[in-house]
Order: C-alpha cells, then structure tokens, then sequence
C-alpha cells in the first residue's frame, strides 16, 4: 500500500559522512621570532606571499591531464549565466565565459568538497561543503554550522524551493533555513529499519520540489518521503520500490518522479505506479548518482561504471568510453541556458556534441 501518511512538524533532509581527520601540529608561538639577517620577509605588495582577499579566487591548481578538477560533484548555472562546477576536493570553480576562478577554503569557503548548489532569490549562492554551508554574495562567503543549527557539518543536499526556502539535507537529518538559524525538521520513522545503507536513515541524499509544491527527499536507506506541508508520506520498498537508499529524484514535465537508488537502478513512480530500470533489463550497473531531463523531454541518468543512458521514451542509449565520455562514475548532468548537456564526475567534465562526448580541461574548449 502506498498510502501511509505521518503527521510532522516543518522540514527535513539528509546527511552522510565523508570526513577525514585533521592532522594535529603543535600552535604556533603566542609571539612571531624576529627574523635573523638572512631570513627574507615576504615583500607586502607581492601577491604570492599573501593569502587572497576574502571572497577571492586563488590560482589554478596544477590538475592531471589539464582537468577541470579530479571530480566533478555538480554543475550549477547563476542567473548572470555563470556556470559553477563543485569538485570533490577543489571547492568550487566558475566559469564565466572568458576564464575560470577557483575558489576554496583561502578563499573563504568551509570545506572543499562541494556537496551541492542552489541560488536563492536575490541571487546569493548556496554551497553545502563537508564542513558545513556556504553562502555567497557575489564577494564574499557567509557561512553557516552546527552553531547555527545545521543538524550535522557534512551536508549532502541544498535546494531552494519556490517559496524561496532554503533547504539543507545533513549527515543527520533535514533542516531549512529561516533567515538566521537553521530548524530541524524530523522525518517520521521509516517503515524499513533493516535496509541496506551506506551510513543511516538520517543520512539526506536528496530534495526536490514537484509541479504541485510537494517537497520530495531521498534518504540512505529509509525510502522516499513526499511533505507536502503538513503530512509526510513514505515510499519504501513495502510500496514496490526497488532499493531504499534514494540517491537523486527528479519530476519530469508529465509529472512521472523519478528516483536513482544505489542499489536498485532507476524507478519511475507515475501515479503509485513503480516501474524499475535496472542491470537486470536495460542499466549496467544498479547504482544511480544522477538523473536529468533535457529540453527535448529525454531522460539521462548515470550507472556507475557505465557512463550515461539517455531514454527517449520507449529506448535506453548508453554513452560511456567509446562515445568519448571518460567518467565511467558519473555524479553530474546537466543542460545550460543553451541547450548544452554537461556531465562530470571521476575523470572531469565533458560536454555532449552530437553523439560524442568532449572532455573540457582548464584550457577547454568551451565551445
């Protein structure tokens, strides 16, 4: 039965762990030795010797086989038409149609792994790092931790939705934004407790926003939830679905929800109607990072190890390495303001042209 309604106080989100322990060193002295003779001291107007302003670019680092980055998380384009690439360990990248700035913890950001990416109403980018969330103006960044209400520093999940809420899916748990603190939203208790998982329930995968208002959330072993601002309905596999770990969701413009689980394929839930897609019929793989729909209504989703699948509706079309795309762990697609398909993840970022995919470097080519 897919009707199972939970009655729950505002908000919720996911969260899951990828930290790694920090290295302990003695502290410096409460007083700074003066330097001998030959000791040299950074000149003041050399760029090098000092750390950016806050909110500034750094330089370029120095990337394999002229990467982007070795990772390419998630893809985001402002309303200034920038395009924002998270990486796993960089921080985030713009690119604003001429060159590209990096920007990372010297910059002022709290962690380097970018998690995900959304832009508010005003224009202020949202960044959720391993470290907590960032948001930035356009000079600087503002950010925001378990101090502030964040259930837990990794957060896995950041959406805007369309009443302007910012909301945050955590390592432990769902929480939105009210303009100066963070408010947990807990989730009712799944129905499936035993569930394959990478961490735990609490762990907030994804969020998504449908057509009717509805805010959907994935989470690492306890299903689906759908809110729709005062009931909480849980999907789990008791009401058909293939796995309960739910990795991305995405509505399509007929309104069918698809779900990418991490280890039962792809789902498409049509009107309590689950169709599964998996290595067991038309996928290489079960796990599923990303899902999209491009302007023409095709549905692309990742397989681990496979690429990318392109579904037009009736037939599943595998773009991996022969096709020219070398991220066989895809965690990324998406399509610009110009009709461009962008996909990254393990390898890099690369851009679909005709039937082949680009790898795009530092250097490119961007067109």
């Amino acid at each position: 039965m897919l009707q199972r309604l939970y009655s729950c106080l505002p908000v919720c989100l996911i969260g899951s762990l990828l930290l790694f322990p920090a290295c302990q060193s003695a502290p410096p002295p409460a007083v700074a030795p003066v330097p001998t003779a030959t000791e040299q001291l950074p000149a003041k107007d050399d760029p090098a010797a000092l750390p950016p302003p806050a909110g500034s670019p750094v330089p370029s680092p120095e990337v394999e086989n002229n990467q982007l980055a070795h990772y390419i998380r998630n893809i985001h384009q402002d309303r200034q038409g920038n395009l924002w690439f998270g990486t796993n360990s960089y921080g985030v990248i713009r690119y604003d149609g001429t060159a590209l700035a990096y920007f990372n913890d010297k910059s002022g950001l709290p962690g380097t792994q970018i998690t995900g990416m959304t832009e508010d109403s005003k224009g202020n980018l949202w960044l959720g790092t391993n470290d907590g969330v960032a948001k930035y103006n356009g000079r600087t960044f503002v950010n925001y931790s378990v101090a502030n209400g964040l259930p837990h520093q990794q957060v896995w999940s950041i959406f805007s939705d369309s009443k302007g809420i910012i909301w945050i899916g955590t390592h432990q748990g769902l929480c939105w934004f009210n303009g100066v603190n963070f408010i947990p939203v807990p989730l009712p208790a799944s129905e499936v407790s035993d569930s394959p998982s990478r961490f735990s329930n609490k762990c907030i995968w994804s969020i998504m926003e449908d057509s009717k208002g509805n805010l959907w959330i994935g989470t690492d072993g306890g299903g689906a939830y759908r809110y729709d601002g005062k009931n909480f309905l849980n999907l789990t596999t008791k009401d058909g679905l293939s796995d309960n770990s739910i990795d991305c969701i995405l509505e399509s413009r007929n309104g069918d929800i698809w779900m990418g689980t991490r280890f039962g394929g792809l789902i498409r839930y049509t009107g309590g109607k689950v169709s599964v897609f998996s290595q067991d019929n038309v996928l290489g793989n079960n796990e599923v990072c990303a899902i999209h729909e491009d302007p023409a209504g095709n549905i692309w989703t990742s397989s681990e190890g496979y690429g990318v699948y392109r579904y037009d509706g009736t037939t599943f079309t595998n773009y991996a390495e022969k096709e020219g795309l070398g991220v066989r762990a895809v965690q990324t697609i998406f399509t610009d303001r110009d009709g461009q398909l962008w996909a990254g993840g393990g390898g890099g970022l690369f851009r679909l042209e005709g039937d082949t995919f680009v790898h795009v470097g530092q250097t490119g080519p961007w067109e």
